[in-house]
């Protein structure tokens, strides 16, 4: 037992002769030899997840996961009305919630004293094994700062890629932001301007055009009307990223011949994408009037139920 446990605690690839992982891979378009042990290092993936060297020992997170569970419980009600809270788009306020329940508070108290205890019980056991060896993790801060090189996705959710970090940034301007039939080069000042004119002018415009407060005359038939909710989750991300800009970068179609690449323009963390997510939000209103809509597994149990059709392997 002790063997086998040794052996789970052990490092990612701690044993060159059978490493744990048989599929790494990483496609190399330097067109030489990669930098020795970055071609098994990338055949992890770029979302590899790094354990934390230490366990976090720290009750610092107590007072936000009290308000966090007060919260829920304060709103508890206001989930059956989508024109007060809506889950799926909400931005803290900062709120400090009052007590919940005796019984939830009470649950909270046990809860923080039974931590403490184990957390000071265990204090000496705050070391953690690494998924990766120490070369690795050189090796992935070398890669992150190098000059030369650059390490990108590939589409199809392929393996990454290394690449040329000057033919990267070239390749961006010949493809694409130098393309003038599909993008328009603008000065740092007017870029700025229409975003101010988007936040300061186009968005309240739009919303004091669709939202009814609720003394007002209801909306008409057919008329889109933006709930209490969407309009306070709106205005806090406005409030939240007044000014931030999307980010362009590639992604590499290694399954082409010859390679292409692909255009992405990252708006996480921009006003721009909440918005996205309120468009989103009303989309999926129109999701049942699609006939090949499904609910979920279940519904599809029960429609091939009534086809009367024996559903089995032929020997």
């Amino acid at each position: 037992m002790n063997v086998e446990s040794a052996l789970l605690q052990a490092p990612q690839l701690a044993f060159s002769d059978s490493p744990h992982i048989s599929n790494l891979a990483c496609h190399n378009y330097l067109g030489r030899a990669p930098p020795p042990g970055v071609s098994k290092f990338l055949g992890l993936g770029l979302n590899f997840c790094l354990r934390t060297p230490k366990i976090v020992t720290s009750s610092k997170s107590f007072p936000r996961f009290k308000n966090d569970v007060r919260r829920m419980y304060a709103l508890r009600d206001l989930e059956r009305d989508p024109d007060s809270y809506i889950p799926g788009m909400y931005h803290p306020s900062h709120k400090i919630f009052k007590e919940a329940a005796e019984d939830i508070e009470l649950g909270l108290k046990r809860f923080e004293t039974g931590f403490l205890s184990l957390q000071a019980a265990n204090a000496r056991l705050t070391s953690v094994v690494p998924n990766i060896t120490k070369r690795q993790h050189n090796l992935m801060q070398t890669c992150r700062r190098h000059d030369k090189y650059i390490y990108i996705e590939s589409d199809k959710g392929l393996s990454p890629v290394q690449y040329w970090r000057l033919k990267y940034a070239e390749r961006v301007c010949s493809e694409h932001l130098g393309n003038t039939s599909n993008y328009q080069q603008l000065p740092a000042a007017n870029a700025k301007g229409m975003q101010l004119g988007l936040h300061r002018y186009k968005f309240p415009a739009w919303l004091s055009k669709y939202y009814y407060e609720p003394n007002s005359r209801p909306p008409k038939n057919g008329e889109v009307a933006i709930s209490k909710a969407e309009k306070v989750f709106l205005l806090r991300a406005l409030k939240k990223y007044p000014d931030k800009f999307a980010r362009f970068r590639m992604s590499m179609k290694i399954h082409k011949t010859p390679f292409k690449f692909r255009p992405l323009v990252c708006c996480a963390g921009t006003f721009m994408n909440d918005w996205s997510r309120w468009l989103d939000y009303q989309l999926q209103k129109l999701k049942p009037h699609i006939e090949s809509y499904l609910r979920d597994g279940n519904q599809l149990l029960e429609e091939l139920k009534h086809l009367k059709v024996r559903i089995g392997y032929q020997k």
